[in-house]
Formats: C-alpha cells, sequence, structure tokens
C-alpha cells in the first residue's frame, strides 16, 4: 500500500483489502460472477507493474499493447 493506504489503516487500526491491480480480487469477482474460467480471460495492458502482472497474478492470459 501506499502512504494514504498506511494512514488510513494506522487511523482506523483496521487491515484494508486492496482491491485495485495488481489484486486478484477483482479478477475472482469477476470470473465469479460471469462463470467464467480465468483461463478463458485475456488481460490487455499496457502497463508490465499493473495490468500484466494483475492477468499473471490471477491466472489469465495476457496481452501487453504499446501505447
Amino acid at each position: 500500500g501506499g502512504s494514504i493506504f498506511n494512514a488510513i489503516s494506522g487511523s482506523t487500526q483496521r487491515e484494508l483489502l486492496v482491491v485495485g491491480k495488481p489484486s486478484t480480487f477483482m479478477m475472482d469477482y469477476l470470473a465469479n460472477r460471469f462463470g467464467i474460467l480465468k483461463s478463458q480471460i485475456c488481460m490487455v495492458g499496457d502497463r508490465l507493474d499493473t495490468d500484466i502482472l494483475f492477468g499473471q497474478n490471477g491466472g489469465c492470459k495476457t496481452l501487453l499493447v504499446l501505447s
């Protein structure tokens, strides 16, 4: 987490859950919601550190575009 994440976590004395990329929470939700296998999903993105890592962590195919 970043500085805002740490500030919220510290001030609330709660453990926060990251749901954005590259966390797999969102990918798991989408696969379950639409009844598809993660191996059937292809994550397309232009950033290795967020988009492609998100797909790889989630068990999906990935496609890097240079934009």
